[in-house]
Formats: structure tokens, C-alpha cells, sequence
């Protein structure tokens, strides 16, 4: 006879940031929109194949790729906050060590620089549709740039491009964990060594979470003014306003040619917005 196990299904739908980015009236027209154009189209289905994609007007495709922009805005908030908890339980795991925090802090910095990179590409979808019919989007670009510290895009291609580079808190933890297992390996049980190297970790954790969460406090303010800075040019009645004119060689899966960060100059803007020398 089977026995039923109950078991907890979480989902991480309520991260701050997704119920900051729910109420965007940009986010929630582009929604609208694609909705409106499954309804209207017979012959495509969501999500859209690449088969399908072949079928749409360009003003189409442009509606499903800031519908896809949109979808993998929420999941990045998802990523980052089922990291954040990986983090906070990461002790309660029947193997601790300092690897399993490197690598939920590696991964919570490579998520962020992808969020960077989502957005980069969504400003490169709206200039190309949008400026040739009198839009600009220079405010939002700079607003982008001076938030994002370029630091933590360095970090993250240091780390995929060059070498994994160290946060300054761990070291003292590799350092105990290194000596614990030496003497282990010399059936040495040292319980002075673990209560300080189980501290240290704890440490480390709570300082890597309070970013965590300040990281998320600043994203939602950033949404906030970032999507109404698009609503306030791109609504109408909380409707969506789609060009007239669109590139005719536009692609659902847009890939922006031209780098924001290298053409703006990441750094001095950044220091500029921030006033930092």
C-alpha cells in the first residue's frame, strides 16, 4: 500500500519585486496586448514557436517579444529570491561547507547582471521601434545605468570569462574549513574549530541575506520609476502604443547590436548619477 507524503510545493511568486512589477501599467498593457493578439490569431498558440513567429506582422513579432521581456523580468525575480532562500537554509543542509555560499552568491550576482542584460535588450527593442517615430528613452537609459554599479557586472564576468574571484568574508571560513578537514583526515575532532568555523558561516549568511534584501528594496524602486517613466510615453488609456513604421527585419528573439554599457561609458555614468569620483 502506498503511502501519501505530504509535502510543502512553494513557488516564489511573492517576491516584492513581482508584486512592484504586476501593478506597471507598462508591464500590464504589453500583457493586454498579447493576450489580444492570441485572441485574434487562430493559428498561433503561447507559447509562440519559432514556426509561429514566421506567420506574425512585425508590429506583431515586436508585441510577442516584450511579452517574452516581460515573462523573463517575473522569473528573474523568482530566480533571485529561490537563491535568497537556498542562502538562509543553507546550514540546514546534512553536508555544510563554504562552496554550497559561494555558489548561491555567485549565482544571486550572475542573476543580477542578467536582469541588466534583459533590460539592456529591452531598451534596444524600444529604441529601434519607437525612436524613428519620436521617442526617446535617454532618461530611462541613463536612470538604467546609474543604477546598476558596473561592479557587480565586472564580478560576474570576472568569474564566467577569467577566474572565480573571492568575496573578502570568506576567506577566514575556507581557511577553518580547510583545517577541520585536515584534521579529520588524521582522526582529529576538533569541536573548538567547528563552533567557530559554524559562526563564521552564520556571519557570513546574514551579511550576504541583508544585501539580498536591500538589493530587493532597490529593484522595486528602480522598477517603480523606470516602467513609469515607459508608461508615461508608451500608454494611451492603458493601452499599448505600437509604432507605425517597424523594422521589417525584426526578429521575436531580438538581440540588441549595439552594447549600452561600452557606448555609454557603464562607469561614468554611473559615478555621474551617483556623484562619486
Amino acid at each position: 500500500m502506498n503511502r501519501k507524503t505530504s509535502i510543502y510545493i512553494q513557488n516564489f511568486n511573492e517576491a516584492p519585486e513581482l508584486e512592484v512589477l504586476r501593478k506597471q501599467p507598462f508591464l500590464l498593457s504589453i500583457k493586454q496586448a498579447a493576450e489580444h493578439l492570441v485572441n485574434l490569431r487562430e493559428d498561433i498558440s503561447t507559447p509562440i514557436s519559432p514556426e509561429q513567429s514566421m506567420l506574425l506582422t512585425p508590429v506583431q513579432k515586436l508585441i510577442v517579444a516584450l511579452d517574452i521581456n516581460r515573462g523573463n523580468l517575473l522569473e528573474n525575480c523568482k530566480n533571485r529570491a529561490y537563491i535568497k532562500y537556498k542562502m538562509a537554509h543553507a546550514l540546514e543542509n546534512d553536508r555544510i561547507t563554504i562552496q554550497a555560499i559561494k555558489h548561491e552568491y555567485r549565482s544571486y550576482m550572475s542573476e543580477c547582471v542578467i536582469l541588466f542584460e534583459r533590460l539592456s535588450n529591452l531598451l534596444g527593442m524600444l529604441n529601434d521601434c519607437y525612436t524613428p517615430e519620436g521617442f526617446s528613452f535617454t532618461e530611462n537609459e541613463d536612470h538604467f545605468l546609474g543604477f546598476f554599479n558596473p561592479l557587480v557586472n565586472d564580478f560576474r564576468n570576472i568569474n564566467i570569462h577569467e577566474y572565480y574571484d573571492s568575496h573578502i568574508s570568506w576567506d577566514m571560513a575556507v581557511k577553518l574549513e580547510g583545517q577541520i578537514h585536515d584534521k579529520r583526515f588524521r582522526d582529529d575532532i576538533d569541536t573548538d574549530i567547528e563552533t567557530i568555523f559554524l559562526a563564521e558561516l552564520t556571519n557570513i549568511i546574514n551579511g550576504h541575506l541583508s544585501w539580498f534584501e536591500e538589493t530587493e528594496v532597490s529593484f522595486s524602486s528602480f522598477f517603480e520609476f523606470f516602467f513609469g517613466l515607459l508608461a508615461d510615453k508608451l500608454n494611451i488609456s492603458e493601452h499599448l502604443v505600437l509604432p507605425k513604421h517597424m523594422p521589417e527585419n525584426f526578429k521575436v528573439k531580438y538581440q540588441r547590436t549595439v552594447n549600452l554599457r561600452r557606448n555609454n561609458r557603464h562607469t561614468k555614468t554611473f559615478n555621474t548619477v551617483n556623484n562619486q569620483d
